[in-house]
């Protein structure tokens, strides 16, 4: 039986959204006074020009002018690395609170499960857990791509490589995160799971079989079953000539005898035991009820 969803496996990162806007707050203003500090020594440099007597005037002055340039580089840098941080807050203050939403749902609904015997025997539950999975997967990747976009915006500034989804990120440094989770996949909070049908519901699905609109995959084990009993009805009928050998001719005739209660009481009563069993299909109710169910009837009927 597969578990249900891991509330507490769920990542609910601890986002301090109103500090990342803060601090960009912070940044934006100190690129505007980086802007401001290369204008003014600029101005102040060129204003020497008319003052300054020296040999090597024209080359101070030359070596100055480009002060005004990079500042504003700088500058431009630091308030790109400020609104990649206000980006970022504003796109996962919202994913944050909803894992945390969801970690919340999935333990009230694992609260719920500890009256349920056999959860997986109910389909509502199985997709009610199901639909938590698929939530879970979808925030948690929208999260990380998230995550890639604001460094990978501060990294382009200097010059870094670009984090990217998939890979390893034993072997490769910059691999981050996935694009998408598989539907199927197992992940840390948990993996998808299947209705499993308890043998009483099976085994009225398999009733339902000469219904011309209903569970097909019910009445195509309830075929089986039946084509199953057929051939070995058949097979028997045919040990009862001597067309397959007299070997199985006298065992046949043998245990009819044994049934009749021609061989011996207590060989008569294994013998009626082992019928029972093989008319119900004994064995085969506790793996398959609809393809039992289907035997079962072939084998009532020609007796």
């Amino acid at each position: 039986m597969v578990a249900p969803i891991d509330a507490e496996a769920i990542p609910t990162p601890q986002l301090a959204a109103g500090w990342l806007e803060t601090a960009a707050w912070w940044l934006r203003s100190d690129a505007g006074r980086v802007r401001l500090a290369g204008v003014d020594i600029r101005a102040d440099r060129q204003g020497l020009a008319s003052v300054y007597r020296a040999p090597e005037a024209g080359q101070l002055l030359a070596v100055m002018d480009p002060v005004r340039t990079q500042a504003g580089t700088v500058a431009d840098n630091v308030e790109a690395a400020a609104a990649a941080l206000e980006r970022f807050a504003q796109e996962a203050a919202p994913l944050a609170a909803k894992l945390q939403d969801l970690q919340f749902q999935a333990q009230d609904f694992r609260r719920r499960l500890r009256s349920v015997e056999h959860w997986d025997h109910h389909a509502e539950l199985v997709q009610e857990n199901n639909g938590y999975l698929w939530a879970v997967d979808q925030v948690v990747a929208a999260y990380e791509a998230a995550e890639r976009e604001c460094a990978n915006a501060i990294e382009s500034l200097i010059g870094g490589a670009a984090f990217h989804a998939g890979g390893n990120p034993q072997t490769d440094s910059r691999a981050y995160g996935v694009e998408s989770i598989p539907d199927e996949s197992t992940t840390p909070w948990g993996a998808p799971a299947t209705t499993r049908k308890s043998c009483v519901s099976a085994s009225v699905a398999a009733v339902a079989v000469l219904n011309p609109v209903g569970d097909w995959d019910a009445k195509l084990d309830v075929m089986k079953g039946e084509f199953s009993a057929v051939a070995g009805m058949a097979e028997g009928l045919v040990a009862l000539t001597p067309a397959f050998g007299l070997n199985q001719f006298e065992r046949t005739w043998t245990g009819i005898a044994t049934l009749e209660g021609f061989d011996g009481p207590f060989r008569q009563v294994r013998a009626e035991w082992a019928m029972a069993k093989s008319t119900v299909d004994w064995d085969e109710w506790a793996t398959d009820p609809a393809r039992a169910s289907g035997k079962t009837g072939v084998n009532v009927v020609s007796l």
